[in-house]
């Protein structure tokens, strides 16, 4: 628990689908004191990581849910058009974040000096700000599906009772859950106590608003102690009765409707005796803490200096342990695995593992090993960013069903992840799996039918050449790549070829240079490949 201004203080955000954003209740309100936290300056010195814009990464767990027989999409808000299917929550994961860190990016990167800071301070009679560069950046710890009916349908509420037991690392990492808000008009909430943040979409803008609650910023259109925001409530006499019959918080922008998503223009005097407040762009704020279409937009958003000051205040001295890099030559590499849960523990089949929650690599490499710690089977580096290995079963001469490899149903193995970012930084991962009993293709889910499935390798053993025999489901550029386990030969990229698709795509491959032994061919499909081991004699 951080002891800081407010704690354990639970906000929730606007909603991104319309203009009506949530609310705030009384006592959350009154939990904010005037103090400002005195900076300690404990893991970096403040003042100098504001003023040269040196980046300091922050881990971020991202959690999905399937109901409680793992079925079924990723639960979100109703509207999303993002693929939804279990199968891509790792690549959903990883644009999240990397779509935020773009996001600064792109706040950083506004010159225009119209556009670059606080937009209307002066009509607020507010210190007028410059721009602010904001050095916060993620790096994605790792993605993970549960199988949990009741975290697919939660309230918009100021607790986290529901996804306490779902927390990784809750005291070095920040754990984000996406989940669908069945109460309230917001699509997110965030406890700046426990650094957990719920959101329902995958939006960049809210991201990172609820991650600005994460470290100690408050709403503007409440008292956030900054003096150089302005508060951008209204009311509005739309009868011209004298009675205020409208009041809110903020202008989500400056065409607002009557009532909220009504398509009544609340600007068109013919509607009305007069205008909307939010009509008069001065009432128009920019700022990544209100609820305002343009501080969820990248190329508009901004913070004030105040803002900025708490933001690095909250990381350096509260949040030390979550950081994962101050101002490195490369971005912090990440390894992770990732799987699709069942209800059983064991892998689905086939058997696949999501390589690209994994961040910030670019190049990877492979092993499994059994119970004994035995490498069984190993990739070698690869150099592309991670994606999808999957080990898939196939039949044998005498017509049975069997796993690659020597691999074996009900037996524990474990796979070992290690991936490089381009500053020759790793980072290791394991995971310990059961692989179920062999599966037909035709008894495969449709939607994680491996990019490339292999059929033959033949002979096997081999002396002087091999056929290779694979499928291939998607037009893909296809490298084959060998490497001899035990003795660490690396025989490189043995055959390169573009735009392949279809069944039974034939490959004849010379073993002149190959070693004696068990060897290992890597078949890479985009960014899926496949390990298949042989022998030469």
């Amino acid at each position: 628990m951080k002891i800081i201004l407010f704690s354990f203080l639970l906000l929730s955000c606007s909603a991104v689908f319309g203009q009506v954003p949530c609310e705030l209740s009384p006592e959350m309100e009154a939990s904010f004191t005037e103090e400002i936290p005195i900076p300690l300056d404990l893991c970096f010195d403040i003042s100098d990581l504001i003023d040269n814009c040196t980046p300091v990464y922050i881990r971020v767990n991202i959690h999905f849910f399937l109901d409680n027989d793992c079925d079924g999409n990723l639960a979100t808000h109703p509207d999303i058009t993002e693929n939804l299917s279990p199968y891509n929550a790792f690549a959903l994961a990883e644009d999240l974040v990397d779509n935020a860190n773009e996001f600064f990016d792109k706040v950083n990167a506004n010159t225009n000096p119209i556009l670059d800071h606080q937009w209307n301070s002066e009509h607020h009679n507010t210190p007028v700000t410059s721009h602010q560069c904001i050095p916060v950046r993620y790096v994605l710890g790792g993605a993970y599906i549960h199988c949990s009916s009741v975290n697919q349908d939660v309230e918009l509420t100021e607790e986290f009772d529901y996804f306490d037991n779902y927390a990784i690392n809750p005291l070095t990492e920040v754990n984000v859950y996406v989940s669908n808000f069945i109460t309230g008009d917001g699509n997110g909430f965030a406890d700046n106590g426990s650094n957990q943040v719920c959101v329902e979409n995958f939006t960049s803008g809210l991201f990172n608003h609820e991650l600005g609650h994460v470290f100690n910023l408050a709403h503007t259109f409440i008292y956030d102690r900054c003096d150089d925001t302005w508060i951008d409530s209204w009311r509005w006499d739309r009868d011209c009765n004298g009675t205020f019959e409208t009041t809110g918080k903020a202008c989500w922008w400056e065409h607002p409707d009557y009532p909220p998503l009504s398509g009544i223009d609340a600007c068109d005097i013919n509607n009305f005796c007069q205008p909307h407040p939010c009509c008069d762009w001065k009432n128009i704020s920019n700022n990544l803490m209100t609820y305002s279409s343009y501080g969820y937009n990248g190329d508009y958003s901004a913070l004030t200096p105040c803002q900025l000051n708490l933001m690095i205040t909250d990381i350096s001295d509260q949040m030390c342990d979550y950081v994962a890099a101050i101002d490195p030559d490369c971005p912090p590499v990440n390894s992770n695995i990732g799987v699709i849960p069942t209800t059983t523990g064991d892998m689905q089949c086939p058997a696949c593992f999501y390589l690209n929650a994994s961040d910030n690599e670019n190049k990877y490499s492979v092993t499994i090993m059994n119970s004994s710690g035995s490498r069984i089977i190993e990739s070698g580096v690869i150099n592309s960013e991670a994606g999808k290995y999957c080990i898939t079963p196939r039949t044998n001469k005498d017509g049975q069903l069997e796993w690659p490899n020597g691999l074996v149903a009900g037996q524990t193995y474990t796979i070992k992840l290690k991936v490089f970012n381009s500053c020759e930084e790793s980072d290791e991962s394991q995971l310990n799996f059961t692989l179920p009993y062999p599966c037909a293709l035709y008894e495969q889910d449709p939607n994680d039918v491996p990019d490339i499935e292999m059929v033959t390798i033949n002979p096997n053993p081999a002396t002087g050449n091999i056929t290779v025999k694979f499928n291939l489901n998607k037009n893909e550029d296809v490298i084959m790549y060998g490497l001899h386990p035990s003795n660490n030969t690396v025989y490189g990229i043995v055959y390169q070829n573009y735009h392949m698709s279809g069944d039974n795509q034939t490959v004849q491959l010379s073993l002149s240079q190959w070693a004696s032994g068990y060897n290992s061919l890597v078949v890479r499909a985009g960014n899926d490949i496949l390990i298949e081991n042989f022998i030469k004699l």
